[in-house]
């Protein structure tokens, strides 16, 4: 039990300490595939 805890607390700290890093890396993700589909759709049109 006490290992298990101790499993817990580890993650629950690197996540606290990594999400906000995580959450950045995904919006820049969707604003890039934003812009990609964009770019395409332009092309297409002209």
């Amino acid at each position: 039990m006490q290992i298990q805890n101790l499993k817990m607390n580890y993650f629950k700290n690197f996540w606290k300490t990594y999400s906000p890093y995580l959450t950045d890396v995904w919006q820049y993700l969707i604003i890039v595939i934003i812009f990609m589909i964009a770019g395409i759709v332009y092309l297409i049109i002209n």
